[in-house]
């Protein structure tokens, strides 16, 4: 058992004619290389665990240079003063299975991954029920999942999260805004699904600053947009006319299924609403007779819809044909419901209540508190004669125009 400083010049020697040569190396003891006869060189590192000595492999000369293989050795007299054997065979082994499962668990847990499982989840915190469900999608293959989709979740930085929104807040500040919520969201339930220790999303701040909208269309306004709804043609056309007539949200009105539409009511179960309480809107004559005029495909359960198979889509674009056509700007959507509102309080001076029951709304007076415990009228009468005089009130302000439903197909 010959006793050497190791060197380049040691390593290199002629290996025996039979049997193995061990080197023992002076520099750091218990480690010795073992020169087989054959020309393999591998380096061992022999040493007391317990109280029994074992002899552990830490590599050869075509894996380890001599210094990787004193510090290898090192690690392993130091594993074994306290007690651990992690060179064994078993421990490697161990240690191996970990890792796969551990790069298995990350690839697996990807954002993409989690983010999809989220929104499938019917649980508490999951966002299986939300009625923004599908924006909330279109949203994140647009806006989220080329950038973070592929990147597993432990992976994923707080200045990830934060570059990610400020990048699209310069062109698309509230957007952004949006952007942020739902990954904050999807981070958590995968923090609560312990797949994921902490969330890298909590506690940024929005990058862009939002000012609550108050805007109400005028009657000019709506004279303008009324006559140009008709000529942006199926399926946007009679969403957007419905949108005012109702005040319902453009998620609902777009997601319209036949099944959902009665004689003179339309049904929205409680999964379609934003407060996850069924909504029954009474038809006044005018959205009535536009629902009478739009083209049912063959096959499929939705009123509005490019092709039979999902809901419509591309609102945006729609949006800014509709603007080219009235001329009308700075106007969002969701103004149309807030422009119902306003008209039916002040011009129409119908009960706030009665208003609110229209919306799905549950803040009213009549329904706060204690109340809406108990007062569980759904003011269908009523709501009929509000919705039927608001449509109406829109056919005094657009004249004749208001009563051409005719749809033009594209």
């Amino acid at each position: 058992m010959p006793k050497v400083k190791l060197t380049d010049r040691a390593i290199n020697r002629k290996p025996p004619e039979i049997g193995v040569l061990e080197l023992w190396d002076t520099v750091v003891p218990g480690l010795a290389l073992r020169i087989g006869y054959g020309g393999a060189r591998t380096y061992t590192v022999t040493t007391r665990i317990h109280g029994r000595q074992v002899r552990r492999k830490v590599g050869n000369t075509a894996t380890h240079s001599l210094a990787e293989a004193r510090q290898a050795a090192r690690e392993v007299l130091n594993d074994a003063a306290k007690g651990k054997d992690t060179a064994s065979r078993e421990a490697k082994k161990t240690a191996a299975e970990q890792a796969l499962r551990e790069a298995e668990r990350a690839t697996a847990n990807t954002f993409r991954s989690v983010a999809e499982a989220w929104l499938a989840d019917t649980g508490k915190g999951g966002g299986a029920r939300l009625s923004s469900k599908r924006n909330i999608l279109s949203q994140l293959e647009r806006e989220v999942f080329p950038t973070l989709g592929a990147v597993p979740v432990l992976e994923i930085r707080r200045a990830d999260v934060r570059d990610l929104v400020r990048a699209l807040a310069i062109k698309k500040p509230v957007a952004a805004n949006r952007c942020l919520a739902i990954v904050r969201r999807a981070l958590a339930w995968a923090v609560a699904q312990d797949k994921l220790d902490a969330n890298p999303a909590a506690g940024i701040e929005a990058p862009a600053e939002e000012v609550s909208r108050d805007r109400v269309l005028s009657n000019a306004e709506i004279a303008k947009l009324w006559p140009a709804f008709g000529q942006l043609g199926y399926p946007f056309g009679p969403v957007f006319q419905l949108l005012l007539l109702t005040g319902a949200r453009r998620n609902e009105v777009g997601g319209m299924t036949w099944p959902e539409v009665g004689e003179d009511t339309w049904s929205l179960p409680g999964e379609r609403t934003k407060n996850g309480k069924p909504h029954i809107v009474p038809l006044s004559t005018t959205a009535r007779e536009i629902l009478d005029n739009v083209p049912k495909i063959d096959g499929s359960d939705f009123v509005f819809t490019i092709n039979g198979k999902r809901p419509v889509s591309g609102w945006g674009r729609a949006k800014e044909r509709l603007d080219k056509i009235a001329g009308v700007e700075g106007w969002t959507l969701h103004d149309l419901r807030r422009t119902l509102v306003t008209g039916m309080n002040e011009d129409l001076g119908i009960e706030p209540h009665v208003v609110e029951a229209c919306l799905n709304h549950l803040s009213g007076g009549a329904k706060a508190g204690v109340a809406g415990v108990y007062n569980r009228a759904q003011y269908l009468p009523q709501r009929k004669v509000a919705l039927e005089s608001w449509a109406q009130h829109i056919a005094g302000i657009v004249g004749d125009t208001a009563q051409s439903n005719v749809v033009v197909l594209r």
